[in-house]
């Protein structure tokens, strides 16, 4: 089986997100990914992380709104420059990180601008199961790849977290996260129907 996934995460301290294009190949439990392009993409913020996380909900919203804007523009400009039209089965949204587990990049805004099927939102369960932060333990075991070494590499460990979610299949395991259990983590939106 193989899933073409759309990837984006970034991080509002670097003032960047990044837009990957992988493909995850898997056979017989056996998974083997292809990274065919990334891209990295400046975030023209004047807000500080100070200033993001003093924000009133309302205001919280409206810049998570305009967050979601921009990154479904890029997604789509991406989709455009590489001819990824109809090649693509989901896209899955590590979110723009603010401070731990708060991000920017709303998954319904994305789905339903894009088109495209959403996988997000790894943080919440874990972090109600008491596991930490990093969601990317699974991808080191599985694709022997180390997602804290490079953005790169945490494109593909959200792509395999995303392609694991969409299979109804667990993508954090609580021997690597230190949850009360292993869990599917994630939520899924889907495009058309956004």
């Amino acid at each position: 089986m193989t899933y073409k996934i759309l990837t984006l995460h970034g991080n509002l301290y670097k003032r960047t997100a990044y837009i990957g294009y992988i493909q995850l190949h898997e056979t017989g439990g056996v998974w083997q990914q292809e990274l065919i392009h990334h891209k990295e993409i400046p975030i023209a913020f004047t807000a500080t992380i100070n200033q993001v996380l003093q924000l009133t909900i309302t205001a919280y919203n409206a810049l998570n709104n305009e967050v979601s804007n921009k990154l479904s523009a890029e997604i789509l400009t991406v989709i455009s420059a590489y001819s990824l039209h109809h090649n693509i089965d989901m896209i899955a949204n590590g979110g723009i990180v603010v401070e731990d587990t708060l991000t920017l990049g709303c998954n319904a805004s994305i789905a339903a601008l894009t088109e495209l099927p959403v996988v997000g939102d790894f943080y919440s369960a874990n972090k109600a199961l008491l596991g930490a932060s990093n969601w990317y333990g699974i991808a080191s075991s599985m694709l022997m790849v180390d997602a804290l070494a490079s953005v790169t590499n945490t494109s593909i460990a959200l792509s395999l977290l995303a392609a694991l979610r969409w299979r109804e299949m667990y993508n954090i395991l609580s021997t690597q996260s230190k949850a009360t259990r292993s869990h599917i983590a994630g939520g899924v939106w889907l495009g058309v129907e956004a």
